[in-house]
């Protein structure tokens, strides 16, 4: 796992499932993820290479792409990236699963949109980031209100 930097603190530990959406296939994998207050840590395959070699990456909160609450329960990096929750299909109902992926929701929800929000401020009045983006940001910040206020009311 990559070394965390110092000034960071890991705040949660956790193995998930990950799925790259490669063209023609879709390709898994399993990887252990640090969450630190900033964003989190975690190792992906480079599929593309031979022996699919693998790469320690930092996704900061702010530049989380979305949620996903219906079935994998897990988070959008990307358009094509995800990281979720993984069931053991022998000891977890859906109903407890429910509860373990809403637990995780409730922790990292607040954060991803208090960082999304302080990432507006900072550039509400910065030229040199294009509109289009902040619209992006904005609009992905209600999301994350909506998805959260969805998981409070279940």
């Amino acid at each position: 796992m990559p070394d965390n930097p110092p000034e960071e603190d890991i705040i949660h530990r956790s193995v998930l499932k990950g799925s790259v959406n490669l063209r023609s296939s879709v390709k898994k994998w399993k990887t252990t993820v640090l969450f630190t207050l900033n964003g989190f840590y975690y190792r992906m395959p480079e599929f593309r290479k031979k022996g699919n070699p693998e790469v320690k990456l930092y996704t900061p909160w702010e530049n989380v792409y979305g949620v996903d609450l219906s079935r994998d329960k897990g988070l959008k990096l990307t358009k094509n990236i995800y990281l979720s929750l993984e069931r053991d299909k022998l000891v977890d109902t859906k109903k407890i699963f429910w509860v373990h992926a809403k637990k995780f929701f409730l922790k990292f929800l607040p954060l991803i949109i208090e960082k999304k929000e302080e990432w507006l401020k900072q550039n509400q009045d910065n030229p040199e980031i294009k509109k289009g983006i902040k619209r992006f940001m904005d609009k992905t910040l209600t999301n994350f209100k909506r998805e959260y206020e969805k998981i409070l009311s279940k």
